[in-house]
């Protein structure tokens, strides 16, 4: 399938947001967010999907998140080894990404049948031997300006709450120690 490919500006606040949590709670809020995003596209594809030649083309479209960005790792890694502490290191991973100038997407979000239904492309884009029938272009069209939408505030909302969980956790673990 043809991959489409989108840059988001502008969302610093919330990319500022996410570094303040540990970085594993960070990847789960942005997947979270991402996949949330993404599932009304699966669904309409699920539901524009042709039966095809096994019958389950509609069962195996999914969403789902990829991590790829290692730009700034190696800077993060050393100011950390350095003793700088965790805000310094954010800093430093930011700005090599913030150098780099783009390059990969720190996250992306795929839409689309499984490698289990490898015929989903056939079905879309068409063959010699039959015309297209298309189902994931149709159903990106009918959500693309939702996306982003969602992606803007689902994000923000599961930073709150993961802040919300961060805070009872060290609440309860200061209640503990006394």
């Amino acid at each position: 399938m043809a991959k489409k490919t989108f840059r988001v500006e502008g969302l610093r606040e919330l990319d500022d947001a996410l570094s303040e949590l540990p970085k594993a709670t960070g990847k789960n809020v942005l997947k979270r967010a991402l996949i949330k995003a993404a599932e009304p596209i699966a669904s309409t594809a699920r539901s524009l999907a042709p039966i095809g030649p096994t019958g389950k083309l509609h069962i195996n479209i999914i969403a789902s998140a990829k991590f790829k960005n290692t730009t700034g790792n190696a800077e993060y890694h050393a100011a950390m080894s350095a003793g700088f502490g965790r805000d310094i290191a954010a800093e430093a991973l930011r700005s090599a990404r913030r150098a780099a100038g783009g390059g990969e997407s720190f996250a992306e979000i795929a839409v689309g049948p499984t490698n289990q239904v490898f015929y989903g492309m056939f079905q879309e884009f068409g063959t010699v031997h039959h015309g297209p029938k298309p189902f994931m272009r149709p159903a990106w069209d009918s959500h693309k300006m939702d996306v982003f939408n969602s992606i803007k505030n689902d994000l923000a909302e599961e930073i709150e709450k993961a802040r919300a969980r961060i805070a009872r956790k060290a609440a309860k673990l200061l209640q503990t120690t006394k």
